[in-house]
């Protein structure tokens, strides 16, 4: 409780803070140029106090990210090389530094973010395998989120302030013949020390500013993982359907719950691309831990499939409500369950009509609950030989695609 207090009161005093901080740079700037002779003694002094204010966001941020000793997933995640980089070459990211209308109109746009949020969807749920998240490893208290979106924030301005104010210090550099001057003449020359000391902090502190950002986008997503896999894992879907059966699942009513409300901290807390950049391709990945989780299923009934369909258009509903987009990934997710009102046979023929719109996997994951929910399903090897249709049938439409698509290249 005590920590969390003082977090509270470091969070309200945050912003405030780093505008001191700011402002006491601004005056020892401006006795460098009435001392121009102390003018390295100043910058010194501007190096120890970010030095200093930098241990303090990084003492905020701990506080806020680990419990007891231990890395929440989403800090740890962020902290991971692999998944920070991939995270950060990501359309979606890079997109934060350029407006909407300032970027290259690309024609398949839509399927282009697909790929990005499929790539991302993809490392999350195979970096965390099945396991059950533990309440302690996310951040129930949206006041915790709030503090890393102020945090972000306020490191970034400081960093493009302290750039800014590096540029127009004078260097040995700026002193040399033929150089185009921009820079205050009236101090002497910095030493390379000390601007390499600054730049770094500067860096630093946008890293920083990176990291807070990448643990939010990361945090709702574990969110669904702590809520959706569980689903499931423990719930009973093979249910006879009566008007309690067929009530939302208590674990997707609260994460829509956790889910508005980061969505009413973030949206005060952030600006409005980073706000994006949180919530956009979120559908993705709770359609892939949907569809992921039909493999965790005992068994599902008719009624099961239905309840599974309305707690996926719930969800669907509620997000849409947030991005202001379709969320077209949850339609994926609830045609999915949809196949499986088909009795086994009846799948693969689905699949020869339709065409493939799921993995391999995925469609054994599919027949192979069809054979553990319906009776006359046959014994193992009509299911084995049914999986090995399956199989078959994907490969086969893979040619007729690959073929189509040789035609289409040779008649164009």
């Amino acid at each position: 409780k005590a920590a969390s207090d003082t977090m509270h009161n470091w969070n309200d005093s945050n912003l405030c803070s780093t505008v001191v901080v700011e402002k006491s740079m601004q005056d020892l700037v401006n006795l460098m140029h009435d001392l121009s002779a102390y003018s390295d003694q100043f910058l010194n002094m501007v190096c120890v106090k970010l030095q200093e204010y930098k241990d303090t966001c990084t003492i905020a941020y701990r506080s806020i990210v680990q419990s007891e000793d231990k890395l929440i997933i989403s800090a740890s995640w962020a902290k991971d090389e692999d998944i920070s980089r991939l995270l950060t070459s990501l359309p979606n990211w890079t997109n934060m530094a350029q407006p909407k209308q300032m970027r290259p109109k690309r024609e398949d746009e839509e399927d282009f973010t697909r790929a990005a949020n499929a790539k991302e969807s993809e490392v999350l749920t195979g970096n965390l395998g099945d396991k059950l998240i533990p309440q302690n490893e996310i951040l129930r208290d949206v006041s915790d989120l709030k503090a890393l979106a102020n945090l972000h924030e306020s490191l970034e301005w400081l960093s493009a302030r302290l750039k800014g104010f590096f540029s127009s210090l004078p260097t040995a550099q700026s002193f040399s013949p033929g150089q185009e001057v921009h820079v205050n003449m009236d101090i002497p020359p910095v030493s390379e020390q000390i601007m390499e000391t600054l730049n770094d902090l500067a860096k630093l502190f946008q890293e920083m500013a990176d990291r807070c950002l990448l643990v939010l986008h990361l945090e709702v997503r574990v969110h669904c993982f702590h809520y959706l896999i569980p689903l499931a894992k423990q719930g009973n879907y093979a249910i006879v359907a009566n008007a309690e059966s067929m009530d939302y699942d208590p674990l997707v009513v609260r994460l829509n719950k956790d889910i508005s409300a980061i969505e009413e901290a973030m949206s005060g807390s952030l600006q409005q691309h980073k706000f994006q950049y949180i919530f956009e391709g979120l559908g993705h990945l709770i359609s892939c831990i949907l569809i992921n989780g039909a493999q965790y299923f005992k068994r599902i009934s008719e009624s099961g499939i239905k309840k599974m369909c309305r707690n996926i258009f719930v969800l669907q509903q509620n997000l849409t409500n947030i991005t202001m987009s379709r969320e077209a990934d949850l339609d994926f997710a609830r045609q999915y369950y949809e196949m499986l009102y088909n009795n086994p046979d009846e799948l693969l023929n689905l699949v020869v009509d339709q065409g493939v719109k799921y993995t391999e996997l995925e469609y054994i994951n599919a027949l192979s609950l069809l054979h553990r929910s319906q009776t006359g399903v046959g014994d193992q090897t009509t299911q084995n030989m049914r999986l090995q249709r399956l199989k078959e049938i994907i490969c086969e439409q893979a040619a007729i695609k690959q073929a189509t698509k040789d035609k289409k290249i040779t008649t164009v």
